[in-house]
């Protein structure tokens, strides 16, 4: 678990949160479709469940780390490492939000936050971020991280039956920084 601030935890997702998560996934469906290919298919509770269980192997196994954003300990979203490579020190994030929990500054407290784990805990030296060139809200989230613009990437992702182009931020960590938090 990562405290964020009073309000505002980051926790490893449980099966015991399913039909929480499941609920908030169903309830901003179109909010996230246009960004999220997962958001373009029906799921069922069996299907959150499955997912929970794929993020705690993953984070045992060390390729990702997967993490509910929890608002007054109530599931809101998600933030992660999508992967991590620990050879290279890398990790590449993503992250999303219930749509009436935007634009308040959580995301990019709550990703603050995580970096610092990345750094102190995991030795992370290089995070990406990839975002939809059209998705200007993820863009300025990474522009608010310090993230910095690196590359332009032709049909990174395929949502629905669209390809879209992203644009690539990121940040590397620097000798004794102080800057980030």
């Amino acid at each position: 678990m990562i405290k964020v601030s009073e309000s505002i935890e980051l926790k490893a997702l449980l099966l015991t949160d399913s039909e929480m998560i499941h609920q908030v996934k169903e309830q901003n469906r179109a909010h996230l479709a246009p960004w999220h290919d997962w958001a373009t298919k029906k799921e069922c509770l069996q299907d959150t469940q499955n997912f929970i269980i794929s993020t705690q192997k993953e984070a045992a196994e060390g390729i990702s780390l997967s993490l509910g954003v929890f608002y007054q300990d109530q599931f809101i979203g998600m933030l992660g490492f999508n992967k991590l490579d620990a050879t290279m020190k890398q990790a590449e994030m993503g992250y999303w939000l219930a749509e009436k929990y935007t634009q308040k500054g959580i995301m990019t407290t709550s990703a603050k936050a995580l970096i610092k784990y990345g750094i102190d805990v995991l030795e992370i030296r290089r995070f990406s971020i990839d975002c939809a060139v059209h998705n200007i809200k993820s863009q300025k989230v990474a522009e608010r991280l310090g993230f910095c613009y690196e590359a332009f990437l032709p049909k990174n992702e395929k949502v629905g039956e669209m390809y879209f182009d992203h644009k690539r931020y990121i940040f590397e960590v620097k000798q004794n920084m102080t800057d980030l938090m």
